[in-house]
């Protein structure tokens, strides 16, 4: 192990200890976040934008523009986003993606196409949750579109 890096498990019992610290059923009504969903749907002209924490192996979006929460079912996506710490996970067509193209999301006759997410942290920079948007068609981020997902991920901090 390298230092300064923490084991799966440990990384998986720090986000369970940060996650029962925020209270998951309390997110729901957070305007805050409703607006920080809405704002990445408008700003980076995507139909769908969610905010997701994930919990043992577990999806619960708190919030969610163009999809009803019920639906919100790339827990594979999120967990990918989360790995990636800091940086956008940005797919640019999953029906292209071995690891994606088979998932319900994509392979439904309306299914997504594009999807980019970040990782949102707790104040102690423990990863709780994803700040996602996707497409029906595939596509790029622009730089400013990227600066505009990175800066609310930090404004959403838990």
């Amino acid at each position: 192990m390298k230092k300064g890096k923490l084991t799966k498990e440990r990384r998986s019992a720090s986000r369970l200890t940060a996650l029962d610290r925020l209270e998951i059923a309390g997110l729901s009504d957070n305007d805050m976040l409703e607006r920080a969903t809405r704002l990445a749907a408008r700003w980076i002209g995507t139909p769908v934008a969610v905010i997701s924490l994930v919990e043992k192996g577990e999806l619960h979006p708190v919030c969610s523009v163009g999809v009803p929460l019920q639906q919100t079912s790339n827990v594979l996506l999120c967990k990918q986003a989360l790995k990636h710490s800091g940086d956008i996970l940005e797919i640019e067509d999953l029906q292209l993606d071995p690891r994606f193209r088979n998932l319900p999301c994509v392979t439904a006759e309306m299914g997504m196409r594009f999807y980019a997410g970040i990782c949102l942290r707790d104040p102690n920079q423990v990863p709780v949750g994803v700040l996602c948007i996707a497409d029906l068609r595939p596509r790029r981020l622009t730089a400013d579109e990227k600066q505009a997902l990175t800066d609310l991920s930090v404004m959403v901090q838990f």
